[in-house]
């Protein structure tokens, strides 16, 4: 029975993209922040030395640093305060996965450059914690990644979607 209500909760939650979900929240927002980014671009620019790298990452780096100079404060004390690290690794991991279609293997200097580029742009008081966000979240090494991120976003969005199925 459990099972069934399960298939149900889930197979509604695919369907749901009209409803604010706080994944799809987090995700909608970094992928439309792109007001302002080229003011991050001389932080980012060191990432033109990698392999694999063109203007497409820099937005993701510059994405990255505004996101984490603007929100960072806001998000650890919201309602995603427990998640918004994690939420925002599998962006970065979705994206770079995206742009560079390649693997795991070329993607992990881009990944590690970002903290690397981060170490050095965030000096004010929350920047410790800021860093720590992406160093405690493993990146996905897993054929399967989309998939552990999908079942993420539902765990996330569990409160949302039970409350939506029981209008």
């Amino acid at each position: 029975m459990k099972r069934l209500e399960f298939n149900k909760s889930f197979g509604q939650f695919l369907k749901l993209a009209s409803i604010e979900l706080p994944s799809k929240n987090f995700y909608n927002y970094l992928k439309s922040s792109n007001e302002g980014l080229n003011q991050h671009y001389e932080e980012c620019k060191s990432l033109y030395s990698l392999p694999n790298t063109d203007s497409k990452i820099i937005k993701i780096c510059e994405k990255l640093v505004k996101y984490l100079k603007t929100n960072y404060e806001e998000e650890n004390k919201g309602d995603l305060k427990d998640h918004h690290c994690n939420l925002l690794s599998h962006w970065i991991y979705e994206q770079l996965d995206k742009k560079i279609n390649d693997s795991f293997h070329s993607i992990i200097p881009i990944y590690g450059r970002f903290k690397f580029i981060l170490s050095d742009v965030l000096k004010d008081p929350n920047a410790p914690q800021a860093i720590e966000c992406l160093n405690d979240v493993h990146l996905l090494t897993f054929n399967n990644w989309k998939e552990s991120k999908d079942l993420y976003d539902y765990c996330v969005d569990y409160d949302k979607i039970i409350k939506y199925t029981h209008q």
